[in-house]
């Protein structure tokens, strides 16, 4: 006998376990249902759980005005707004659109304003609702006239996002009131007196700073050129940086710093190691857990490397060259209690070296393989995942015949090949 169940959804279920059911779908097939109904369209509209997934955005030319007059007239709260190459002609739709919702979430790319004060109305819109505001990219085209004693508060703002251009890093100026910032992202090509001054501030003032990442131009003038103490206490340092001799002329600042952080810094990034003193600074933190250097410069210095050995680093990123043994296996020796290793190139002895000396190790990820040096699952036996990189098809084959499916732990096996 054939039974239908004509009963919507939403009445039939209790809301938890509608709201759960829906918070799986992509933000693409939630609009879809969306539509559906009257009923769907407010259920969804009125969970903040779902809402926050989902994102307005809009772009250069490209928006209807009847997205516009939806957005305005919506009962809905959007969260989170994205605005995509936009010019000077649509600012006022801007401005109406910032003021329809209390917005939570920000993202600008490559935005312009006329004058400095058109900048200033734009983010006063936003000040008092934003949390996380993240700015790719936006252009004052006659920027004389920021005053710096009517800088904006953000009393909400904890997640900072600023990619500037050479034109752009001028914005900075209207953030150095900000204090509560928990994640901070620098990324200038340039920075003038006034913008490197503002972000000295930020850095000065925001006690609760947990992650910083600082990359290019901005990194010498803050971090080694200067000695600041910060007051917060950083669980992440990522910085990303161009200017080989003044890192190794005054990389004690840098030390000094790492030491100010030493009880709470749990995960380093860094571009380039400039000298040993520095790698030694890092492996005395107690606490680290992840440390990531994409490149040793002047790596014969580090033939004699001795570390001190750390039992709190779980996961490694190293671009080394094998024939550079010396340097592997000073770092692997301190980090016996590795969990996760990637490597962009191995050769049979390095290979041999850690699977001897790294007994925990769960995770390996290799790039630019070579067919002679692949890892093989009787020398690896602990090994849970894999991550093969950069790797050309015709190796597929032989990687399979290593025999790690084989292994009681092993989960997963992932390829990712030259483009």
């Amino acid at each position: 006998m054939e039974s239908t169940f004509n009963a919507d959804p939403l009445e039939y279920f209790p809301y938890e376990v509608s709201e759960r059911i829906l918070s799986y779908l992509s933000v693409k097939n939630l609009m879809r249902v969306s539509a559906v109904n009257s009923l769907w369209y407010d259920f969804i509209g009125q969970s903040k759980r779902l809402m926050k997934n989902v994102k307005i955005k809009i772009r250069n030319q490209d928006y209807k005005k009847r997205t516009i007059c939806h957005l305005l007239t919506s009962t809905r709260n959007y969260e989170t707004f994205e605005i995509d190459t936009m010019d000077l002609r649509s600012i006022n739709v801007i401005f109406e659109l910032l003021q329809s919702q209390q917005w939570r979430n920000v993202i600008i790319k490559n935005l312009y304003f006329t004058t400095a004060s058109q900048a200033h109305m734009f983010f006063s819109l936003i000040q008092d609702s934003v949390r996380s505001l993240e700015m790719r990219g936006a252009y004052i085209l006659y920027p004389n006239g920021i005053d710096k004693n009517h800088g904006l508060v953000f009393p909400n703002l904890r997640r900072f996002t600023a990619i500037t251009t050479k034109s752009a890093y001028i914005l900075l100026e209207m953030f150095q009131n900000v204090r509560h910032l928990t994640h901070f992202s620098l990324k200038s090509a340039e920075l003038n007196e006034a913008a490197s001054n503002a972000v000295m501030e930020i850095l000065k003032s925001n006690d609760k700073l947990e992650v910083l990442n600082i990359s290019n131009a901005a990194l010498f003038p803050l971090l080694y050129l200067d000695k600041i103490t910060i007051p917060c206490k950083l669980r992440q340092l990522s910085i990303l940086n161009e200017n080989n001799r003044e890192g190794r002329k005054n990389s004690e600042n840098f030390i000094a710093l790492l030491q100010d952080q030493r009880e709470s810094l749990q995960t380093i990034i860094l571009d380039k190691l400039f000298e040993e003193d520095v790698l030694k600074a890092i492996y005395a933190l107690p606490k680290l857990r992840m440390l990531s250097i994409k490149e040793f410069t002047n790596i014969d210095a580090y033939n004699n490397l001795m570390l001190t050995r750390s039992k709190s680093i779980k996961q490694l990123y190293i671009n080394v060259l094998p024939e550079n043994f010396n340097l592997l296996k000073a770092i692997i020796v301190a980090t016996p209690n590795l969990y996760s290793l990637t490597v962009l190139h191995m050769n049979y002895k390095f290979m041999k070296f850690i699977s001897k000396n790294l007994p925990n190790l769960r995770g390996l990820s290799i790039g630019f393989p070579n067919i002679s040096y692949l890892p093989r699952g009787d020398i690896f036996k602990n090994l849970g995942y894999l991550y093969v990189q950069n790797y050309k098809p015709s190796l597929r084959k032989s990687i399979l015949r290593r025999k790690f499916h084989s292994l009681s732990n092993f989960e997963q096996l992932l390829f990712r090949t030259l483009a």
